[in-house]
């Protein structure tokens, strides 16, 4: 029997209406959360990408009052780290060219933006996560500067291969890669089935875990199904979500049970490092 005590904390839409379109630019926006929606979670916002006239502008600069990790990333099974196009991305003042999926870590009050889409040829999806409040990291002046990450790092303790799953592990940021940043996770699940090696655990934080389905046609969806298992119980995925865990609760395990459609899934927590009741690993 599927679980229902946290159905409220499984966000599947924006909770707003779509934002005015930008001429020459086909997106979707996606999913969306912040302490209006739930009050002691992550501010977490989300959009696709699919088509776009060269040099058009997505977003107007802007600063944040919370430390950011914002994320691009491209749709390319055979280069998972293609950006499928190229972005100029303005932060600090400072001009970046971006053509590989990346995370960029914003400290607080730094201006990001604007973000221009020089070319797209194919489709690039775009999250931004803002931890809550409580979570405060006070940066000396030299540590106050902006990251662009492009790579991944191995975990302290990596599970065994998910079974069929065709996937690839492409993103990750924490403390020790760019100073005042934390914990995010990137990973494609392209085609297959199998469960997350990671077996139950807690945190002393929240954990924000995100699946998100690619089809232009149904963004909302992602042409297969997942679960996760919260206290004991499976919550059956079938759309794009975000499961917005409270610290404590037990979770895992992940389940992928039919993934038919290349498959976005991204991880979250407010701490400089992944730490959970497992074995400080999981």
């Amino acid at each position: 029997m599927a679980g229902t005590k946290y159905l409220n904390r499984i966000i599947t839409e924006t909770g707003e209406k779509a934002p005015p379109p930008i001429p020459g630019v086909k997106s979707t926006h996606v999913l969306k959360v912040d302490k209006t929606r739930i009050k002691d979670f992550f501010s977490v916002d989300c959009t696709w990408y699919w088509s776009a006239r060269d040099n058009s502008t997505i977003r107007e600069a802007g600063v944040s009052k919370l430390n950011q990790v914002i994320g691009f990333v491209g749709l390319n099974p055979e280069d998972p780290h293609d950006l499928t196009g190229e972005l100029t991305v303005w932060i600090d003042g400072e001009k970046q060219v971006i053509n590989r999926s990346c995370l960029i870590f914003v400290p607080a009050g730094m201006k990001f933006g604007p973000v221009q889409i020089n070319t797209l040829k194919g489709q690039f999806f775009y999250a931004s996560v803002a931890p809550n409040d409580n979570y405060k990291v006070d940066l000396s002046p030299e540590d106050w500067k902006y990251s662009i990450i492009y790579t991944t790092k191995a975990k302290s303790d990596d599970p065994p291969p998910i079974s069929t799953m065709k996937s690839s592990r492409i993103l990750h940021i924490e403390d020790d890669m760019a100073r005042g940043a934390f914990y995010v996770d990137y990973v494609w699940l392209y085609k297959g089935y199998g469960v997350l090696g990671a077996p139950e655990h807690t945190h002393d934080y929240e954990e924000l875990i995100a699946m998100i389905g690619s089809d232009p046609e149904h963004p909302r969806e992602i042409g297969g199904i997942l679960s996760m298992d919260l206290e004991g119980e499976p919550y059956y995925v079938t759309q794009s979500s975000l499961i917005c865990i409270p610290r404590q609760v037990k979770h895992c395990p992940w389940k992928f049970l039919d993934v038919r459609r290349p498959t976005l899934v991204f991880t979250a927590i407010p701490s400089g490092r992944y730490v959970s009741s497992y074995k400080d690993k999981w």
